[in-house]
């Protein structure tokens, strides 16, 4: 098997808070890391340290204005480094570069279109089957929560443009 092409993981951002403090950095990232500023006017001066290879301040209100503005802004830079998939996490999902790395060797060995990671027991919640089930590394779903999405970029890049009307980024049926 080939070594797959990079991938792209968004982590939306306050513009206050300490961006990326529910990311634990323990391995060597096998993707881009993407900080999206929804505010539009966060401190740049916090991602200092963080170093990212790529930020993006707009003012959103929901995850269909954020998908809408990804959308614009990765099509340059997916042009010149082909990514593989786009993970969008919220700023309070705890997750480690481990696990990112794991969930897309994953998508990519099963070659996953949409997918997401399963949600801790004491986490909190809106659909009761996104919760983490011991034993299965891979359960399909009719469908993914807005809260932790991670798409084919193709696939992306073909709903992302039907979200211009779409704030919230749920209900989406084109």
């Amino acid at each position: 098997m080939s070594t797959p092409a990079k991938s792209l993981i968004v982590v939306t951002w306050d513009g206050e808070s300490q961006p990326l403090n529910h990311i634990y950095f323990d391995a060597t990232p096998a993707f881009d890391l993407l900080v999206f500023d929804y505010s539009g006017k966060g401190n740049m001066n916090l991602l200092s340290s963080i170093a990212p290879k790529h930020v993006l301040s707009i003012a959103t209100e929901c995850k269909g204005q954020i998908i809408n503005a990804l959308y614009a802004y990765s099509q340059p830079i997916n042009a010149e480094a082909n990514y593989q998939y786009i993970g969008i996490f919220d700023d309070d999902q705890f997750i480690s570069t481990t696990d990112i790395n794991k969930l897309l060797f994953i998508a990519n060995l099963e070659q996953l279109d949409v997918f997401q990671p399963s949600i801790t027991h004491d986490s909190y919640y809106d659909n009761r089957q996104f919760i983490h089930k011991p034993g299965y590394q891979v359960l399909p779903t009719d469908w993914v929560e807005v809260m932790c999405p991670f798409y084919r970029m193709d696939l992306f890049n073909a709903f992302a443009p039907h979200c211009v009307d779409n704030i919230s980024g749920t209900g989406l049926d084109l």
